[in-house]
């Protein structure tokens, strides 16, 4: 066990699982999933023997396209109207549940099991 590189490969590790951990709960996850899709595939064809000139070529025309990807992505649900992405069911309970309504409910008993 060689301390120098594990001890490398840890200090190297640690702050950049917790700084993508950080950023991935704040960011949009179509953009993530497209990205992470872009490094496994690059380091895919890294493994496989291809010349990094060739990868530097492709990691730029796939930074293209998830750019152009991301954008219709986002001019469309921008576009849509803003209940389209709430199911029926949630919008009912939001509707229902609205601050000032006088409304009571009742809950009603689960049926017991035996």
């Amino acid at each position: 066990m060689e301390l120098g590189l594990t001890s490398s490969i840890i200090i190297g590790s640690v702050p950049a699982v917790i700084v993508g951990s950080l950023l991935s709960s704040r960011s949009n996850g179509y953009l993530l999933r497209r990205v992470i899709t872009g490094v496994v595939l690059l380091s895919g064809l890294k493994y496989v023997g291809v010349p990094t000139d060739w990868l530097g070529i492709i990691g730029a025309l796939e930074i293209v396209l998830i750019t152009f990807l991301t954008y219709r992505h986002w001019k469309r649900t921008r576009d849509a109207p803003s209940s389209a992405s709430v199911p029926e069911t949630v919008q009912g309970v939001v509707t229902l549940l609205q601050p000032g309504s006088t409304e009571t409910f009742e809950l009603e008993e689960a049926p017991s099991g035996s």
